[in-house]
């Protein structure tokens, strides 16, 4: 677990809490460093718990999805309106995933992180060589079928010792005022491609 000094703690847990108080509103920079600022120190352990660094990949793949940890307090949500006119959906408890392209090796972590506190937990870390996937499943659809309330799109990925890996890719939560892009997104088709064309290129050699 991770969390930033006592002061900074009392800080900020009053603005994001303040700032969470209305379900939507124009955007404030202050906020977006905030969270921005735990993205990165997440990535930061991502690399400690992969035991890689930056020279051994060219980018991370970041995935944000709202996630409220079990007897935890629930997530609160805020449409963001930006100085261009868009839109952005905020939350602020976050289930973070990294991903890591390396040549031979595609590398994952995950964790929770709480905007409030600046808190960091639940973390976990694997990888893979790409010649050791043997099918790749991509599942589009939603937490409840009769009654949903969350998009949700999630590869499986199979290897040659039986294990499935699971990657939450996005989990939209489904309202009137905010429509995100409809089936696959540049940002989603990016990483199922590369992860395909990286383990089909495994073959090869």
């Amino acid at each position: 677990m991770q969390t930033t000094n006592s002061n900074e703690v009392n800080n900020r847990l009053k603005r994001v809490e303040q700032y969470f108080k209305k379900v939507s509103g124009s955007t404030a920079e202050d906020i977006h460093k905030i969270m921005h600022e735990d993205y990165n120190r997440a990535i930061k352990r991502a690399e400690l718990m992969a035991s890689i660094d930056r020279k051994s990949y060219d980018q991370p793949y970041v995935l944000l999805i709202p996630f409220q940890k079990e007897n935890g307090r629930k997530v609160s949500y805020r449409l963001d309106l930006l100085a261009n006119g868009a839109q952005t959906l905020l939350y602020d408890q976050t289930l973070i995933s990294v991903l890591f392209f390396a040549e031979n090796t595609f590398y994952y972590y995950q964790s929770h992180i709480d905007h409030q506190t600046g808190e960091i937990s639940m973390d976990l870390s694997g990888e893979f060589d790409y010649f050791d996937v043997v099918h790749i499943v991509t599942r589009l659809g939603y937490d409840d079928p009769q009654k949903p309330k969350y998009e949700t799109l999630d590869l499986e990925i199979g290897l040659s010792d039986g294990a499935v890996v699971p990657i939450h890719l996005r989990s939209y939560r489904l309202q009137s005022d905010y429509k995100p892009e409809i089936f696959i997104s540049e940002d989603e088709l990016k990483i199922i491609n590369r992860l395909k064309k990286n383990v089909r290129e495994s073959r090869q050699g």
